[in-house]
């Protein structure tokens, strides 16, 4: 079974797991290493990616699958560091096993859309993160309904715009994976399927931000 950040080395061929903050790097885009760099106790891989951008990969926040190394002696320059805390490194870990577990379920979607949508709706402060999981799906005029005497702050506001964004990118994934799971795809079994999957999505973003 390929892991999860193992590390890297010049002309390694990899796969994005996951790339906070960047639009259109979607789970599963494939690229080339073309440079290592360490920096503080973190380590930054340049990457040439299939889509034709050239963007780091961060060891401390990104998550990528190494598919092929070209050169099997090659001396990828990390060094391991005495500054890392035991839990910074507990938490990596957890996420990692989060992923591995959940993996059929995360690579249907583009999870840094739905990420960034969750941590815009902590920032707007209008619901108790753990109830969370519905506003995944629910679109900009159903949160609005359910919050009618909020003051859209400029916080609130961002969140809102990012919100049926998060929608169709929950209607998409969903459908990806039912089809994938060969399950019959009705309104009522999306319906009931987001929701299993809305929860699993807040779990995650749970689980990173402890």
């Amino acid at each position: 079974m390929k892991k999860i950040n193992e590390k890297l080395c010049v002309g390694d061929k990899i796969k994005l797991w996951q790339m906070a903050g960047e639009s259109g790097m979607k789970p599963g885009l494939k690229g080339v290493v073309k440079k290592v760099t360490p920096v503080m106790d973190n380590i930054h891989y340049e990457i040439k990616w299939e889509n034709g951008r050239t963007l780091d990969l961060l060891s401390d926040v990104d998550m990528w699958i190494l598919e092929e190394r070209e050169n099997e002696n090659c001396n990828s320059g990390e060094k391991k560091s005495d500054n890392i805390s035991e839990a910074s490194l507990e938490s990596f870990k957890k996420d990692r096993e989060f992923i591995n577990k959940n993996k059929d379920i995360l690579n249907e979607f583009d999870t840094n859309k739905l990420l960034d949508f969750l941590e815009s709706l902590r920032k707007c402060g209008w619901v108790n993160m753990l109830q969370s999981a519905v506003y995944l799906y629910a679109g900009k005029e159903n949160i609005k309904k359910m919050h009618p005497f909020q003051d859209e702050t400029e916080l609130c506001e961002e969140m809102l715009e990012l919100a049926d964004q998060a929608k169709n990118e929950m209607i998409q994934g969903t459908i990806s994976y039912m089809e994938n799971q060969g399950r019959e795809i009705t309104i009522e079994n999306v319906n009931s399927q987001i929701k299993r999957l809305s929860s699993t999505i807040l779990r995650w973003y749970i689980n990173r931000k402890k």
